[in-house]
């Protein structure tokens, strides 16, 4: 039986340290230049060589129903041209930072619907920047890799505790007006923010993207990385608006304001990508 953690800091300090999952150098790599801002479509397929996997599942895609070819695509340079940049560099990612983690023991995560909540998070954090006043001092490119990492402390929840976690997504399947959170938090005592944090420390992250993961929900949150922390915490916010009123409803943030001439289009340019995105994530073998 797991027991249960009496605070956030004693999960930290009793967890074994070796039972956190490791990135793989080929991982670390394949983020590292993803991340240039200078990236370019004819680059991909010489990044991707030295991920196989990655690559053979970016090909998969390239031939799925989503991706449609009238012919099959067996080249890597081909497959990249065919999903486009934003698609092999957005899916490389999530598929680069979920390999560490075995979900298969939870039957109740569905890693094409987590996968596809994040790549829409990512999206809407895309849009949105621009259309906050005043504009933050965030770097786009680095809040969008934020808003992929923003809920890997779930995906450690999962692979460590399935049995809780799974009890507990059973329960909000139950009663949607449950927060899953508070279901972890009442049998673990901890929660998938407190998981990221471990997590981020262990893999040697950038603040931006560990004080996203922890912080993320957090509106009061202060510190140096707060303008990305409140932007994927924004787009976290929309999100949840998109899938439960088909509108991001002028989310509000006490740092944050959005243009409100410009909600409407964002609203519509999502539900589009969500359409799109759902079909995508359940094209891939996760």
């Amino acid at each position: 039986m797991t027991k249960r953690f009496n605070s956030a800091l004693e999960f930290e300090q009793i967890f074994p340290q070796s039972d956190v999952p490791i990135m793989s150098i080929g991982t670390s790599h394949l983020l590292q230049a993803f991340a240039r801002p200078d990236l370019e479509l004819d680059q991909l397929p010489t990044i991707l060589e030295r991920s196989p996997t990655i690559a053979a599942k970016l090909l998969a895609l390239a031939n799925s129903a989503w991706s449609a070819p009238t012919s099959p695509i067996t080249r890597l340079d081909s497959a990249c041209a065919r999903l486009g940049l934003n698609v092999v560099r957005s899916v490389g990612v999530a598929l680069a930072v979920s390999s560490p983690f075995n979900t298969s023991r939870c039957p109740n995560f569905h890693a094409g619907q987590f996968w596809a909540r994040t790549l829409l998070i990512a999206e809407a954090t895309t849009l949105l920047i621009p259309c906050i006043t005043p504009p933050p001092a965030v770097d786009i490119g680095t809040a969008r890799t934020a808003a992929l990492f923003h809920n890997l402390g779930l995906l450690f929840l999962v692979h460590h505790f399935h049995q809780e976690t799974n009890q507990a997504f059973l329960r909000k399947q139950a009663n949607g007006d449950l927060v899953l959170d508070e279901l972890l938090r009442e049998t673990l005592g901890i929660a998938a923010n407190d998981a990221a944090n471990l997590l981020a420390k262990k893999w040697h992250l950038p603040d931006v993207l560990a004080a996203t993961m922890k912080a993320y929900q957090d509106t009061q949150y202060q510190g140096d990385e707060w303008p990305t922390v409140a932007s994927v915490g924004l787009a976290v916010t929309a999100v949840s608006g998109i899938e439960t009123q088909g509108s991001i409803s002028s989310p509000q943030h006490p740092y944050l304001s959005l243009d409100s001439f410009k909600i409407e289009p964002i609203t519509s340019q999502l539900l589009r990508a969500q359409v799109a995105i759902n079909q995508l994530a359940q094209s891939i073998r996760w």
